[in-house]
């Protein structure tokens, strides 16, 4: 085993499984004595970890689960954590990282963490560096960002009712790093399809581009729309949102958080 390793985290955009947006971590730790059960090591279960101005997180060190996409365990490991230097980023050295109030709307930067990897009965061990990309939004600069689940529907002839999880899509997530996922029935890293977004807050014009799913079905390779954010209701006009081809064709989609 080489001495040092480098790993970077990917993207989990991939055919068999989608993009995993939230970390799942079991309450087994990995520790001292028990790091051969260590897969891919990674900070989050993210690609790009969002924060807001003025948020505290704390990161730990993360080991995939074989045969479980989306799913983690805490890796006990002493660890050296640094931040990109920028004004109003602080890292202590357990791993809490703090975003002042001053930090710009898309700021991004970058959080490592070097581990050291060694059983209590070996002489030296190996050390792993570990890096996550980190994006800041400001709600107000991009009201879409999170995850929503949509509750209503409306047909091209006016016509609002109501949706569950077969009808709907229980998972809308836009991320701040220009990301979406979708889902019908979301499970642990499960997400139907994929891809990025970009939006126009003074025409409130939005644009779905299809990157990749488990379930595309009906779901056209760039979808566009407007979009407006009121009262904690996110609604989405002329945009075709559910895969199941035999869906009925609607105007507007309503979500909430």
């Amino acid at each position: 085993m080489k001495n040092t390793l480098i790993i970077t985290i990917v993207a989990l955009f991939a055919a068999a499984a989608a993009v995993a947006q939230s970390e799942h971590v079991s309450d087994t730790k990995i520790g001292p004595g028990e790091y051969s059960q260590i897969q891919r090591l990674v900070i989050s279960g993210d690609k790009t970890v969002q924060m807001q101005p003025g948020q505290e997180r704390q990161f730990r060190l993360l080991s995939s689960v074989m045969g479980r996409a989306g799913m983690y365990r805490e890796v006990e490991a002493p660890a050296i954590w640094t931040v990109t230097k920028m004004e109003g980023l602080a890292v202590d050295d357990k791993g809490k990282l703090t975003v002042a109030a001053g930090v710009k709307h898309g700021a991004t930067f970058r959080l490592t963490a070097k581990a050291l990897i060694k059983e209590p009965w070996e002489e030296k061990g190996y050390e792993v560096t570990v890096e996550q990309d980190v994006v800041v939004f400001d709600p107000k600069e991009n009201p879409l960002v999170g995850d929503w689940t949509q509750n209503s529907a409306t047909t091209c002839e006016g016509q609002k009712f109501d949706v569950d999880g077969r009808t709907g899509l229980r998972s809308l997530e836009f991320r701040a790093d220009g990301t979406y996922s979708a889902a019908v029935a979301p499970f642990e890293a499960y997400r139907d399809y994929w891809g990025t977004y970009s939006f126009d807050p003074a025409k409130r014009t939005i644009k779905l581009t299809l990157a990749g799913g488990n379930n595309t079905g009906s779901i056209p390779q760039t979808s566009q729309g407007t979009y407006s954010v009121k009262d904690g209701v996110l609604a989405l006009t002329g945009m075709q949102l559910h895969p199941d081809p035999q869906s009925p064709k609607l105007c507007k989609a309503q979500f909430t958080k």
